[in-house]
Formats: C-alpha cells, sequence, structure tokens
C-alpha cells in the first residue's frame, strides 16, 4: 500500500510540473500573439492598436475559441465598411497567429515536458485539420494525459529498478558475509589440527 501510495503522490507532483510547464508554454504563446499583432496593428495603422493587439493576445489563451473570434469580428466589420485591405491584413494576421501556434506549441511543449517532437507536431497538424482550434486544445490536453502515463510507467520502472538494485546489494553483503565466514571457519579447522 505504501508503495501505491508513493506512486500517487509521485504522479500528482510530475502532473502538476507539467500542468505548470504546460501553462508557461500558452504564456509564451500568448506574449507571442500580442507582439506580432501589435507590430501589425502599427503597420496597418489601425485604431485603437493597442488594445486590440492586448485583446487579441489575451484571447489567445482560450483554445478552444482563441483569437480567431474577434478576428474575424474584426474582418467582417471592415468588409462591411468597405476597408477590404485591413481586412485582408487582419485576415493575414490571423493566419499568421494561427501558424506560429501549429508550428511552436509542439515544439515548445515537446521541450518543456520531455515528449517526442515528431508525435506532438504530427498530432497537432492532424487535430488542426479536423477540428481547427478546438482539435489543438484536445491535443494539447492529449498530450498531457499521456505524459502523466508516460510518468506513470518511469516512476514504476525507476521503483522497479531501485528494488532489484537493493536485493543485489543485499545479495552481495550476504555472500561476502559468508565468505568471511567460510574463510574464518576455515582457519579454525586447521587450527584444531
Amino acid at each position: 500500500m505504501k508503495m501505491y501510495k508513493s506512486y500517487i503522490l509521485a504522479i500528482l507532483k510530475k502532473s502538476k510540473k507539467t500542468f505548470k510547464e504546460y501553462l508557461s508554454v500558452q504564456a509564451v504563446l500568448v506574449i507571442l500573439a500580442f507582439i506580432s499583432s501589435l507590430i501589425a496593428m502599427y503597420l496597418i495603422n489601425y485604431q485603437g492598436k493597442f488594445k486590440v493587439s492586448l485583446i487579441i493576445g489575451l484571447l489567445e489563451f482560450v483554445p478552444i475559441i482563441g483569437n480567431g473570434l474577434y478576428l474575424s469580428y474584426l474582418i467582417i466589420f471592415n468588409l462591411i465598411k468597405q476597408e477590404t485591405v485591413i481586412a485582408s491584413n487582419l485576415a493575414v494576421l490571423y493566419l499568421t497567429i494561427l501558424t506560429v501556434r501549429l508550428v511552436l506549441e509542439p515544439i515548445l511543449l515537446s521541450r518543456k515536458i520531455n515528449f517526442r517532437v515528431a508525435i506532438v507536431i504530427l498530432l497537432a497538424i492532424i487535430s488542426a485539420i479536423i477540428k481547427g482550434n478546438k482539435g489543438v486544445s484536445v491535443i494539447s490536453i492529449i498530450i498531457f494525459i499521456l505524459n502523466s502515463l508516460i510518468n506513470i510507467n518511469d516512476i514504476y520502472s525507476f521503483n522497479r529498478k531501485k528494488i532489484l538494485r537493493e536485493r543485489k546489494e543485499k545479495r552481495k553483503k550476504q555472500r561476502e558475509q559468508r565468505q568471511k565466514y567460510e574463510y574464518e571457519n576455515l582457519g579454525e579447522s586447521y587450527d584444531s589440527k
């Protein structure tokens, strides 16, 4: 029972660390979205540059909706106002932010949570093709769960190796004591002759 309790505690500790790393990756993506949108807003000379960039950056934290909803609103609004250049620039900005997220999120997640980059990128691309931003958020949760399961396996194998190492050391000590005892007894049998 003590072994299972230590497993659970180790898993919780590792999951907590993984979740913190996931949030740090999301924070990096939010900052990148904010900076890229701020630069784009200044380049197209959009009204309320900082406010719009801040909203885009904060909405990047919500992976299911993302900033796509807000940028879609801005694009439609500018198309209604017949400002097609600004609307097309906003569409390019959205595609840029989405591409950066699709490329950087798997790489950063794999580095932070020690997961294979190819698997993460493949899963992210498949989920993005199938379900867009919703798929990316789902795949992030799946990666979190898979990483926790891999950590469970690592903890279990580490514990097994520890037990085997302790058994080996115990056998070695017993062998040394047996040899020492046999050597001492051997000396006594020669002394008695």
